[in-house]
């Protein structure tokens, strides 16, 4: 089981892990679309910051309170509210896109938080950058076919959302410099 699994080499543990969180992000957008049917986008998302809150209050409670203390509470907060929101504006995509679209417009969080790094944690711009948001744009745009159909209220919110979890991913690796990963959860 668990210990299996920290066994493998360290990327074998990636590809675990990351399969594992894609699996996730994959069975919540379905859970979310099948639940827009009888419940509104801000129902949806109540639902899961309270099972987020209650699995990280099962944590805090076996840790202890010490464990999440930060003196950047403000930014944390900020950085949730943030995060709040641009789950709020992926789960009414969700309800209103096919799937396909929403995760190519999803595709451009990295782009984001790469802008995102450069200009507010002073990381640099490298070629390997410019060259990998290139590709990831022009692989959007090829998913996305524009055409002459506006932008309508749905596609924005999407947009947002993932302006909005490159914004919170930037906070994160912020807060990561000083604070664990259980303050920042």
């Amino acid at each position: 089981s668990m210990a299996i699994l920290f066994s493998l080499p360290p990327y074998v543990r990636g590809i675990v892990w990351m399969s594992g969180a894609v699996i996730s992000f994959l069975l919540m957008a379905i859970a979310g679309r099948e639940l827009s049917d009888t419940m509104n986008t801000f129902q949806i998302v109540l639902i899961r910051s309270v099972v987020a809150l209650t699995l990280v209050l099962v944590i805090v409670f076996r840790t202890g309170l010490a464990s999440v203390y930060t003196k950047k509470w403000r930014i944390h907060l900020i950085r949730n509210t943030i995060h709040y929101g641009a789950q709020f504006g992926w789960f009414l995509g969700i309800s209103l896109l096919p799937l396909a679209t929403v995760f190519a417009i999803e595709f451009t969080t990295p782009i984001w938080a790469v802008l995102m790094a450069v200009v507010f944690l002073k990381e640099k711009m490298t070629s390997g950058r410019i060259v990998a948001m290139t590709l990831g744009f022009a692989g959007v745009i090829i998913i996305l076919q524009p055409g002459g159909e506006v932008f309508d209220m749905a596609t924005i919110a999407v947009l947002l959302a993932a302006m909005g979890y490159a914004s919170a991913y930037t906070f994160t690796r912020f807060l990561g410099r000083t604070d664990s990963p259980l303050v920042i959860l």
